[in-house]
């Protein structure tokens, strides 16, 4: 496998989001037109709606992170050597991968109190709460397994890190 690309599991994490954006767009269409009508076609769509963006936000994460192609500021990192930007890099995975552990230890923490508690949304669905931390904490599960395997592979480093760690 290419150090800087996505893996199998990435890639069906990014089909997955695209598929969530498939659906929340459909929804939105949806509710617009049938409000236009003044019906009501979607029960819950707000709540449906923004549970899909976790989905959305989170499941391409770790492949964006293969591919290092997080938002970075590259004002005064662009005019540093190679090697001294290589270690930059590996300094950004680690307190990356620090701070997405503490994210994913938290969510896991919700995900098992919302599975053992059996809590719902309220409205005419009762969507279960479970299911958009689960996609909470797999999305954040990949990412950090990407950052591990890239502080850990010193192959997966190239001359130019690119954008971002």
């Amino acid at each position: 496998m290419d150090p800087v690309s996505h893996s199998r599991a990435e890639g069906l994490l990014l089909l997955l989001a695209a598929l969530a954006i498939a659906v929340l767009c459909a929804i939105v269409t949806l509710t617009v037109v049938s409000r236009w009508f003044d019906w009501l076609l979607i029960p819950d769509e707000v709540l449906l709606v923004r549970e899909l963006m976790v989905a959305v936000i989170l499941l391409p994460l770790a492949a964006v992170t293969a591919r290092r192609l997080h938002i970075a500021v590259t004002l005064f990192t662009g005019r540093i050597a190679g090697r001294c930007r290589r270690q930059l890099a590996r300094l950004g995975g680690a307190v990356g991968l620090l701070f997405v552990g503490l994210l994913l230890w938290a969510g896991i923490r919700n995900l098992a109190g919302a599975v053992a508690t059996g809590e719902y949304h309220d409205g005419e669905m009762q969507l279960p709460v479970f299911v958009a931390q689960a996609v909470y904490v797999l999305g954040l599960g990949a990412c950090c397994l990407r950052l591990v395997v890239q502080l850990v592979r010193p192959e997966a480093d190239r001359d130019d890190p690119g954008p971002g760690p």
